[in-house]
């Protein structure tokens, strides 16, 4: 094997690694498919009646920062939540309406 194929697979195995700690997956049973693991209602009850800042939302969901913070952009874009930049901060709560 050359260095440089030996470099891309070493990449491919390490973004791998890193991709399955962030990004939590779980197996259905019965279909086989993936599902989601941390769903809108878990970051809403968290979100209710209170503002948090992304590392907050993670420690209350008890998820990876990166995880929080792709499923809360996910939410803001269907106008589940909004955020508010604070510094180098986004501080999110629950849209109203």
């Amino acid at each position: 094997m050359d260095t440089e194929c030996f470099y891309f697979e070493l990449i491919d195995l390490i973004s791998t690694a890193v991709f399955r700690l962030i990004v939590p997956r779980k197996r259905d049973k019965d279909s086989g498919t993936f599902i989601e693991v941390y769903s809108d209602k878990d970051f809403l009850t968290v979100l209710d009646e209170t503002r948090l800042s992304t590392s907050e939302v993670a420690e209350k969901i008890d998820c990876h920062r990166t995880t929080a913070y792709e499923k809360l952009r996910s939410m803001e874009e269907s106008g589940l939540v909004v955020s508010t930049k604070a510094g180098n901060t986004l501080i999110w709560e629950v849209a109203d309406g």
